[in-house]
């Protein structure tokens, strides 16, 4: 059965036209996208041995917890009922303390979310008083301000006027 041969491996082919295994891995190991990839692999390959030991220590930590809430030792031998019974408690009270942990998490979480929503409402509302509390243009305060600059700005270039035709006389 013949392989098909790609660009890479016509190029390492024999005089005879046959491929030499040798030269194809060596191509490919020169090839910087296949060294990219291996890398990839490498590091795939160490993340699934972190999380298969995660889950390792995971269960054995359940184990201890579960054995630990029926009072057993992790080698005891029990009789079917009594594990039966005590298995089924034991999992369901953890489940229900896991759950419990959970939901006061969430409604702490909550609480603060509403905390910081209600400070952000307060703070806008501080600011649309703060928008109506300005002075438009057409404000009675603007136009006193604006009518007495008027009048400084007359009286110092009055002024001016003055200085320079005294300085020419």
């Amino acid at each position: 059965r013949e392989r098909p041969t790609s660009p890479r491996s016509q190029r390492t082919a024999g005089a005879n036209g046959s491929v030499d295994e040798a030269d194809i891995e060596m191509a490919c190991r020169q090839d910087p996208e296949v060294k990219r990839l291996e890398a990839e692999l490498q590091d795939a390959t160490e993340l699934v041995a972190d999380l298969e030991d995660r889950l390792r220590n995971e269960r054995r930590k359940h184990r201890e917890a579960t054995c630990e809430a029926t009072g057993t030792e992790p080698g005891e031998a029990l009789s079917d009922i009594s594990t039966a019974a005590s298995m089924a408690h034991a999992l369901a009270s953890s489940d229900d303390g896991v759950w419990h942990e959970r939901a006061q998490a969430l409604e702490r979480e909550l609480r603060c979310e509403a905390a910081q929503a209600n400070e952000v409402q307060g703070r806008i509302h501080w600011l649309l008083t703060q928008l109506r509390r300005q002075p438009s243009l057409q404000d009675d305060r603007v136009l006193g301000f604006r009518s007495m600059l008027v009048h400084v700005a007359d009286r110092v270039e009055g002024a001016a006027r003055s200085a320079a035709f005294a300085s020419l006389a």
